[in-house]
């Protein structure tokens, strides 16, 4: 396991949408890996700023949008 964490079982692991034998497999290697520490403690310094943005759509975008489900909405009607 140690060799083969990638990136991607990582991210999952922070998500909790790892399975609970890759869990424990995931937490066996990083006892024993600094470096996989390392790439965990980032991916999680990224998570953590991801779900701190704050996304704004442009107002333009929202009535183009808006428009459209009016218009959709008339024709299933």
């Amino acid at each position: 396991m140690i060799k083969t964490s990638t990136e991607n079982e990582l991210i999952r692991f922070l998500y909790k949408e790892s399975s609970q034998n890759e869990e424990t497999e995931i937490n066996r290697a990083l006892a024993e890996d600094k470096d996989l520490q390392e790439d965990l403690f980032s991916f999680s310094a990224m998570i953590e700023k991801l779900n701190k943005l704050t996304i704004k759509a442009p107002e333009r975008a929202v009535n183009k949008i808006l428009a459209y489900a009016r218009q959709s909405d008339m024709e299933s009607a």
